[in-house]
This record gives C-alpha cells, sequence and structure tokens, in this order.
C-alpha cells in the first residue's frame, strides 16, 4: 500500500472510531462484566488420554454462551454449561440468576495429530456480548 492510501485507511478508521464514540466500530461495552469460571479437571500434571475428560463451571453478569477449550494454542472444542453446579450458585449469589446451570463437562478428542508428552490445555469462557476470558490453564501428558 502506497502512502495516500495509508493515510486514507488511517482517516476512515479515525472516522470510524469518532463516530462510535470509542477506539473501534464495534467496542465492547463498558458496562458488560468479563466472564469468569474455573477449570476443575484435568488438574496441572494430569496424566490423559486421547480423548480427555474435561470439566469446570463459568458465570457472568450475562449469560455464557460458549466454553472453548484449546490444545497447545489450537482450538479443538466448544461445549456449553449443562452441569448443576449448586456450590457455585452459593459462592457467587448476586451471578447466579436463573438457576444452577454454571457447570460444563465435556469429552475432547485431542486427536491423532497429538504427540505423546508434554501438552497445555487453556479453557476459555465467552458472554452473549462476546467478552472472553481465559478461566483455566493446565499442563498435561498424553499418556498413548
Amino acid at each position: 500500500m502506497n502512502a495516500r492510501g495509508l493515510i486514507g485507511a488511517l482517516l476512515l478508521f479515525s472516522a470510524a472510531c469518532s463516530s462510535t464514540g470509542g477506539t473501534g466500530p464495534r467496542d465492547p461495552s463498558p458496562k458488560n462484566e468479563l466472564p469468569f469460571g474455573y477449570l476443575d479437571f484435568p488438574t496441572n500434571g494430569a496424566m490423559v488420554d486421547r480423548e480427555m475428560a474435561a470439566r469446570g463451571w463459568a458465570l457472568d453478569d450475562g449469560t455464557i454462551t460458549a466454553v472453548r477449550i484449546y490444545l497447545d494454542n489450537h482450538f479443538i472444542a466448544s461445549t456449553t454449561l449443562t452441569e448443576m453446579r449448586p456450590d457455585v450458585s452459593k459462592a457467587y449469589a448476586s451471578y447466579a440468576h436463573g438457576g444452577d446451570k454454571h457447570g460444563w463437562a465435556i469429552l475432547v478428542p485431542l486427536g491423532g495429530d497429538a504427540k505423546v508428552g508434554k501438552h497445555q490445555i487453556l479453557v476459555q469462557a465467552v458472554d452473549d456480548q462476546g467478552a472472553t476470558r481465559d478461566i483455566g490453564i493446565s499442563d498435561v501428558e498424553l499418556t498413548r
């Protein structure tokens, strides 16, 4: 891109920012809280198979729309809240609107490409406004 094209692109971006009152055309709402949660399993140092069980919980001031699982920074699975977790509702009563279904559980296929040895699992929660937060990281060892 030449200098004139770059300047034009910057001017368009600047106009989009000023018309929305923020730093970009789709800024998140400052009133929206980030989701939060916890990865209960696998724990750090766990030995796992190619079909790895994973579970935990997530909450938000709105609604959790997805829980995403990554293996070594590559997306491998997604799930939703399907498990009853009254313990979480009790601990975070101000976020526990709509019942006790704050838990998630999934059997994650690690695939044939994953090599035996050490790997990192990362779990993220996503809310209904698109906000995303990492809710757990675990170093695991694939045994076979």
